[in-house]
Order: structure tokens, then C-alpha cells, then sequence
């Protein structure tokens, strides 16, 4: 029997993995481009002047030689950081609210030594994936 939920263990196990790189392969896709996002806010966080929102029910768009192209890909979640931008106000946003962020998507960075914090792998547990900036 418990040779059975090994083998389980491993076949969840390979999933995730399959799963973390189809994350990879979009964000690459996406990065370097101008990008909007379209999602429902399900959590709104506030640092130094800095809003953090993550959204669910995405829909992604790049810029592509002068047109919106629409990105095969749904994420479960993507954290957004947005900065005051000129006649936005952050004050108004609220969860289920539905909005459009535009900015250029960087990955989160991740660990190059041995037990320095890997934020890639902390935000991709949380369900997130990339930043798009305002």
C-alpha cells in the first residue's frame, strides 16, 4: 500500500512541475513586450507607496507590431504592483472590482545562492506568477 501513494506522490509531483514550466514558457512569452492585463482584484496590499493587487479570471494581452494580441494562457492568480500614476486613483479600487493594468511584466527574481530568499518560487507558491507595472 505504501507503494502505492509513492507512485502518487511522484505522478502529483511530475504535474506540478509540468505546471511551473507552462507558467515559464508564458511568462517568456510576454516579457519584453507591453502587456495589459484584465482581472478581477481578489487581494489589494499597500507598502511604501506601492499598491499591490492580485488578480484571478485573467485575461492577457501583448502589443505586437501595433496590435493587441490576446495570450493563451490563464494564470490562477498574477500579482501587479502598481505606483500613483497620473489620474488614477488608487483609493477607488476595491475586491471583485474588475480592472485593466497595461505596464511591461518582469519576473520575479530568483535565489543565485544557497539560502538567500528565492521570490520566484515564494510568489509562484502564493499562485502568483509576474509583475506588470503602471
Amino acid at each position: 500500500m505504501p507503494l502505492v501513494f509513492f507512485y502518487l506522490g511522484s505522478a502529483r509531483a511530475g504535474l506540478e512541475i509540468d505546471q511551473l514550466r507552462e507558467r515559464d514558457t508564458r511568462l517568456l512569452e510576454i516579457t519584453d513586450y507591453y502587456t495589459e492585463i484584465q482581472g478581477s482584484i481578489s487581494s489589494i496590499a499597500e507598502e511604501k507607496g506601492v499598491v499591490s493587487l492580485t488578480l484571478k479570471d485573467n485575461r492577457i494581452r501583448k502589443m505586437m507590431k501595433g496590435k493587441w494580441e490576446e495570450v493563451l494562457y490563464e494564470p490562477p492568480g498574477i500579482m501587479v504592483s502598481l505606483k500613483e500614476c497620473e489620474g488614477t486613483s488608487l483609493k477607488s479600487l476595491g475586491i471583485g472590482q474588475v480592472v485593466a493594468v497595461r505596464g511591461e511584466v518582469q519576473p520575479f527574481s530568483q535565489a543565485r545562492n544557497p539560502g538567500e530568499f528565492d521570490f520566484k518560487s515564494y510568489y509562484q507558491s502564493l499562485g502568483g506568477g509576474f509583475y506588470p507595472f503602471c
